[in-house]
């Protein structure tokens, strides 16, 4: 994972690389967006948002769980190809 800052913002990459020899799904929380990785495939989860804090990754069944943080947004590119995008910046936690 690698983390570029400037200013109060900061970008946080990913490389998630399916080595099964089956699909498996990647959910993207809290958006709610499912994308399936086919075998031998790597895909760049590029997130975006404010500094100080970071992607959190869970192992779940069928595959993992990428969450954004408060204020970020994600996208996931296959080599230079957008393959999905979330937009909308994480809300803030409830206190």
């Amino acid at each position: 994972m690698t983390s570029t800052t400037d200013g109060q913002s900061q970008v946080v990459e990913l490389r998630l690389q399916n080595s099964l020899g089956t699909s498996i799904n990647v959910y993207l929380e809290p958006w709610g967006e499912m994308l399936s990785i086919a075998p031998a495939l790597t895909y760049r989860i590029v997130a975006r948002g404010p500094r100080g804090d970071s992607l959190q990754v869970e192992v779940v069944e069928g595959g993992v769980a990428v969450y954004g943080w408060p204020g970020s947004v994600v996208s996931i590119l296959h080599n230079v190809h957008l393959i999905l995008e979330c937009s909308v910046p994480v809300p803030p936690t409830p206190i």
